[in-house]
């Protein structure tokens, strides 16, 4: 036992507490409820072939909330070393697509790629032209029928562009359904910081869906 009692340590860590919080507000987010949103504009959208976006929102299968750091520098005044921020960082955001047999969904990225350097030159073009805004939404369920989704979170990725349209394997073993992985790359994302007010306890509100 300490010879030094220890002030207010946490308390009534049991089961059941822990049950009661983590159905408060709708339960626990399952990562598997999202959906993201490419909006190309201006001389992207004169472009690209800009049908087959509305497209790319039901056929991402998978992604990430991107993070963010910052890089530091130690400084040391007196005692331990202390890290100081200098520079906001941001993770490049992956996004992984189901492809279709018209291969719509690789020709995409690679004219998008060819606006950013094309082939014929290999000049790069103006990054106000070839970036865009892609949204991120984290979703629930409000019905067990799948019927109706409701954004809780918001992510909007600002100047974003493929960085790399990674490998598609081909393989004469299997025949699983081809898919293509694309890595972001932008300067910096924004929140939306107005959530559904159907989350506080799942009570009505105005609805705030997402089309998908």
């Amino acid at each position: 036992m300490a010879s030094t009692p220890i002030t207010e340590p946490p308390r009534n860590l049991d089961m059941i507490t822990m049950h009661s919080i983590s159905q408060q507000y709708g339960g626990l987010q399952t990562n598997n409820r999202f959906a993201v949103r490419i909006i190309p504009t201006g001389y992207l959208q004169q472009k690209l072939n800009t049908t087959i976006v509305r497209d790319l929102t039901y056929l991402c299968e998978l992604g990430d909330m991107p993070g963010r750091g910052f890089i530091t520098v130690d400084l040391r005044y007196y005692g331990p070393n202390q890290k100081l921020p200098t520079q906001a960082s941001y993770d490049d955001l992956t996004l992984g697509f189901i492809c279709r047999k018209s291969s719509f969904e690789r020709e995409f990225f690679d004219d998008w790629h060819n606006i950013i350097n094309p082939t014929n030159t290999f000049d790069f073009a103006y990054r106000d032209d070839y970036s865009c805004k892609i949204e991120l939404f984290q979703m629930i369920d409000l019905s067990t029928n799948y019927d109706e989704s409701i954004a809780t979170y918001k992510l909007n990725v600002h100047n974003a562009y493929p960085l790399t349209i990674n490998p598609q394997p081909m393989n004469w073993a299997d025949n699983n359904f081809q898919k293509i992985n694309v890595t972001f790359t932008y300067t910096h994302f924004t929140r939306d910081k107005d959530p559904d007010p159907r989350m506080n306890g799942l009570v009505d509100g105005p609805d705030v869906t997402v089309t998908r």
